[in-house]
């Protein structure tokens, strides 16, 4: 609409110049001017011609519809000035929002990390403990060995005694 009263006053403008052209050209004439003729058809009545009421009443009208437009503008830039400003106000709100929310989030993340990083090192520890517990009963067992042969060899061997032989004695050791 600001196009459309922009375009009607610049055209309005344009038939006043190119008026204002002429008369101004017309008003150099005089007797002695060279350029001056005979135009028979000059003086004729013609159907579009209006009158000074009328030609006021359309230029007013035409400023009144551009002033118009333009008071319409004015309001609608000062109401999305105002969305922008709440837009604005909006978005900081919600900004900070989030990084107070991201900034609580990585504090639990690193709460999280340490606590993990503790558990792991105790994991480990015991893993350790139980590996050498482990190396120390296979350790035992080897050493268990040599004596438990023996023990099964000396058995075996009484167990092979002849008749009365056979029989169950106290051995102190």
């Amino acid at each position: 609409m600001n196009r459309e009263a922009k375009q009607t006053l610049e055209m309005d403008w344009s038939d006043k110049y190119q008026a204002y052209n002429f008369d101004d050209h017309s008003g150099r004439h005089s007797n002695m001017s060279p350029d001056t003729r005979h135009h028979p058809s000059s003086a004729t009545f013609q159907d579009q011609v209006c009158n000074c009421t009328s030609w006021t009443k359309f230029t007013q009208d035409n400023l009144n519809k551009a002033q118009q437009e333009e008071q319409t503008t004015h309001s609608l830039r000062l109401l999305v000035e105002q969305v922008l400003q709440d837009t604005t106000e909006d978005l900081e709100f919600q900004c900070s929002s989030v990084d107070r929310a991201f900034s609580r989030r990585v504090q639990e993340l690193i709460e999280a990390k340490t606590q993990m990083e503790t558990k792991l090192a105790q994991v480990l520890e015991q893993i350790g403990a139980q590996e050498r517990n482990i190396v120390l009963l296979q350790q035992a067992i080897h050493n268990k060995e040599a004596p438990l042969r023996v023990a099964q060899s000396r058995l075996y061997l009484r167990s092979l005694r002849p008749n009365m032989e056979l029989c169950r004695i106290r051995m102190l050791y």
